[in-house]
């Protein structure tokens, strides 16, 4: 991969990721406007409404019992709840959505420094190798040069049928 690659890759996870957030706050958000309704439905014992026929029609209709709902409890599973029950699963619920924002917004700002971090100093090769470069002053690079040719590279020892390779 190269530099290029990689680093539209980690923007394009960056990406979803920061959907995934604006996801979940609009649930948050309409999780707020239902517990609103919820509040508000028992108020009244009945409730006219127009309910829908189809994708273009609507007839007059009439809510009764409305301390009571059908709530959806996760997986295609309904359960007849009381208004309150059902507002303070919506609670648990928004809580929950609310962490796993938060949670989303720490990793997108780790992903991001380390992003930031690691830009300049690694390479990427076509098999997807880091090279990671590092500044050397001249200095440090002479005194390298200078202890690679002091040093012998290749030694032989005592024992003939081993060979060590200083490198």
């Amino acid at each position: 991969m190269s530099t290029t690659h990689k680093s539209i890759k980690e923007q394009n996870v960056i990406e979803k990721l920061q959907q995934e957030i604006t996801k979940k706050q609009n649930t948050v958000t309409k999780l707020d406007e239902i517990t609103q309704l919820l509040e508000e439905l028992p108020l009244q014992y009945t409730h006219n409404i127009m309910v829908p026929f189809g994708k273009k029609a609507f007839f007059m209709g009439k809510i009764i019992h409305t301390n009571e709902v059908l709530c959806n409890l996760g997986s295609d599973i309904y359960s007849w709840r009381t208004t309150s029950q059902t507002s303070q699963f919506l609670q648990r619920k928004k809580k929950n959505l609310e962490n796993e924002i938060e949670n989303g917004k720490q990793k997108i700002d780790s992903d991001y420094a380390h992003f930031l971090a690691h830009k300049d100093s690694q390479t990427y090769t076509h098999d997807g190798v880091i090279q990671i470069r590092e500044e050397v002053s001249k200095e440090e690079w002479e005194e390298m040069l200078k202890a690679e040719s002091n040093e012998v590279p290749h030694q032989m020892s005592q024992n003939k049928s081993q060979v060590f390779i200083l490198l």
